[in-house]
């Protein structure tokens, strides 16, 4: 199968022209293709990298095994974990919480929002005594909750020098 020759006026044509190369013969123009393709992939590589810089990070094969763990358990990807941890120092918040509190809180809201469903059905029904009651018993859950949530993502206060 004969191979088509560069487009006339594209850039491909531009160096062939400027190097000199014979386009009747097709072996050395195959060649030439190469050898062009090979210096735009290595500029265009080049240039990427300096408009896009890539940063490195090394782990020993421990930190590596850790962190890897640490990412599963929130079925994150790794760079994203190590992203979202960097950007939570950043603000100075670097304490995540651990999942299995994140179901617990998960499940007390669950409860509280069915006691509250519970609550709108049956307040036509209730007195005034068993009204407050539960009233009070809810606020004394909303505030266990609020320190459940809060415990956990808590900001850790910086040393003092």
């Amino acid at each position: 199968m004969k191979k088509r020759p560069p487009r006339y006026g594209s850039k491909m044509w531009e160096w062939l022209y400027e190097s000199g190369i014979d386009l009747s013969n097709e072996e050395a123009l195959s060649q030439a293709k190469k050898a062009y393709r090979k210096q735009y992939k290595r500029n265009h590589a080049r240039q990427h990298r300096s408009e896009n810089p890539e940063v490195t990070v090394r782990f020993s094969q421990d930190e590596y095994q850790s962190l890897r763990v640490f990412a599963g358990q929130y079925q994150k990807p790794l760079a994203t974990t190590i992203k979202a941890c960097y950007q939570a120092f950043r603000q100075g918040s670097s304490h995540l919480p651990k999942p299995k509190q994140y179901g617990h809180i998960e499940q007390m809201l669950r409860i509280t929002q069915s006691d509250l469903r519970m609550l709108s059905k049956h307040i036509q029904r209730m007195g005034q005594q068993e009204l407050a009651e539960v009233i009070t018993a809810l606020a004394k859950r909303y505030e266990s909750l609020e320190k459940q949530i809060n415990s956990p993502l808590k900001v850790p206060q910086k040393p003092r020098d």
